[in-house]
């Protein structure tokens, strides 16, 4: 990572523990949030948006109600003098800041499933070719880390996912070891994956200055 680089989790029931100052949301996260079918998703989304609010004031010095946050068209929210990221499963909160550099972060909780039909549509043809090589029990972590390390690309390049998915061909996302993005966009990224905590894989994508 980065230097300056800070990374936050937390899982659901420290945030329920947290007594959480939910007055500081705005106007219209209060109505998104009121949006939701399920009043738990409401409330885990207004715990989100607390924490998130709660950590950006600290590192600002400013009050939480006072943040405005401004969103770009495929939905990434940005705020005056910091750059930071969001992402959470059912079960826990991811948030990554930085003081200059745009990040994106993403968590997904592990589910025992065959992904092949998702590989198939979706994935670039290398990536397909070289987890169709992977024994069996290596290729749901491997379907994991090459989902996460996308969903965080395109959420520091502020682009839908679906730009990223079968357009950016990644390698080393086996183990994750050697991480590289082939083309240019690999000169402006850097890409690490996060320890495997409490049954979710992780990644945070980070804008870096251009390398020869």
């Amino acid at each position: 990572m980065l230097p300056d680089t800070k990374i936050y989790q937390y899982d659901r029931r420290t945030l329920e523990a947290d007594a959480l100052d939910l007055s500081c949301l705005s106007q219209d996260e209060q109505e998104r949030a009121a949006k939701f079918v399920f009043p738990e998703d409401e409330q885990w989304f207004r715990l989100c948006r607390a924490k998130l609010r709660t950590i950006l004031a600290a590192e600002l010095g400013q009050a939480a109600s006072t943040l405005q946050f401004t969103y770009n068209a495929a939905g990434k929210p940005t705020v005056s003098g910091i750059q930071f990221n969001i992402s959470h499963s059912k079960q826990r909160l991811m948030i990554a800041t930085h003081p200059i550099n745009e990040i994106g972060v993403d968590i997904e909780c592990y589910e025992d499933q065959d992904h092949s039909a998702i590989m198939q549509r979706f994935f670039h043809q290398d990536e397909i070719d070289l987890y169709l090589t992977l024994p069996v029990t290596m290729q749901q972590q491997a379907f994991y880390h090459l989902w996460v390390i996308k969903e965080s690309i395109a959420k520091a390049l502020g682009i839908s996912l679906y730009k990223v998915l079968d357009d950016v061909a990644i390698t080393g996302f086996v183990d994750g070891k050697n991480i590289k993005i082939k083309g240019e966009l690999g000169k402006r990224l850097q890409v690490s994956l996060l320890p495997f905590t409490d049954n979710h894989y992780a990644a945070i994508a980070e804008i870096t200055h251009y390398r020869d």
